[in-house]
């Protein structure tokens, strides 16, 4: 959670809940021009557990998990409701069924729904992204208290239809004539069985997150040392 503040008393980090950190003391720097805007605080901070995917969690959904987070953040912080401006949660791999996943996980944890939630994506870093948005809504005087967070599922990813079969289905709903739908029919059965799953690779270049980092390191010299 961050909201603003006039010193930063503590940091709970997300690995161990129970680390307190102070920031050192430090001299005044000549050449640094004067800091604007107002102090934003990390209040705390809470997350499921870090588990293999297929096993304890396989049941669930992604809400179900971020929900737990919201409902865990707010005992343990005790932010009144009325003090919530706003909720980002970040994503990759979305459930289409909860595309907002930040607003259903606020929904069903309890939290009023005049509080506006949005989810964002930005590959890996997605809930850096929505700690960063909410950063720049304290900063901006539009919010003075965020829950800022993510989600990930990697043990029930969407697996889609391919494409041929998607179109037959949706060709079947307007086709009229008896002899239409069988032909429909039998485009659906023949792509039955090649659904498309997630893509590892990047959608405009076809390149895998692996390729790229060869690609940029080679670009700019960098070895493996």
């Amino acid at each position: 959670m961050l909201r603003l503040g006039r010193s930063l008393q503590s940091i709970r980090g997300l690995a161990t809940a129970t680390a307190t950190v102070t920031p050192a003391a430090s001299k005044p720097a000549t050449n640094r021009p004067a800091r604007v805007g107002p102090n934003i605080v990390l209040v705390d901070a809470v997350r499921t557990p870090f588990v293999m995917s297929g096993t304890v969690f396989k049941d669930l959904w992604a809400v179900d998990l971020q929900r737990e987070a919201l409902k865990a953040l707010v005992a343990r912080t005790q932010i009144p409701y009325k003090d919530i401006d706003h909720i980002i949660c970040g994503t990759v791999i979305q459930e289409c069924k909860t595309s907002n996943v930040a607003r259903e996980a606020a929904l069903q944890a309890g939290i009023p729904d005049k509080i506006p939630c949005h989810t964002v994506t930005l590959a890996c870093i997605s809930s850096n992204v929505a700690m960063t948005t909410g950063m720049g809504m304290l900063a901006t005087g539009n919010a003075k208290a965020i829950i800022a967070g993510g989600v990930e599922l990697l043990s029930d990813v969407p697996i889609r239809y391919n494409r041929k079969a998607r179109k037959a289905m949706l060709g079947m709903q307007k086709a009229k004539a008896v002899a239409d739908k069988l032909k429909i029919g039998g485009d659906i059965v023949m792509n039955l069985l090649s659904p498309e799953l997630p893509a590892v690779a990047e959608f405009s270049t076809g390149e895998t997150m692996g390729h790229s980092g060869d690609r940029l390191a080679a670009a700019f010299n960098v070895s493996r040392k």
